[in-house]
């Protein structure tokens, strides 16, 4: 029984990040990074639909930059 809870939590926690070469840590670092990135992102979407001429190409120049991250990492 306990091994079938302990396999359930290296499911849940480890298997995608082996997947990605990390470990469980990184993968936690890296996605925080990105949520803060787009958290930031979202706050200058907000501002640029209320003031358009404020964060003008901010947005979809970071989004490509960080795609280019993501898709490198995938190689």
């Amino acid at each position: 029984m306990l091994s079938n809870f302990r396999k359930k939590l290296d499911d849940i926690f480890l298997n995608h990040p082996r997947g990605a070469g990390e470990t469980y840590l990184q993968h936690l670092c890296f996605t925080l990074n990105y949520a803060f990135k787009l958290l930031a992102l979202s706050l200058c979407l907000f501002i640029h639909g209320l003031i358009p001429a404020l964060f003008a190409n901010t947005t979809s120049q970071s989004i490509m930059k960080l795609n280019a991250v993501l898709e490198e990492r995938r190689k």
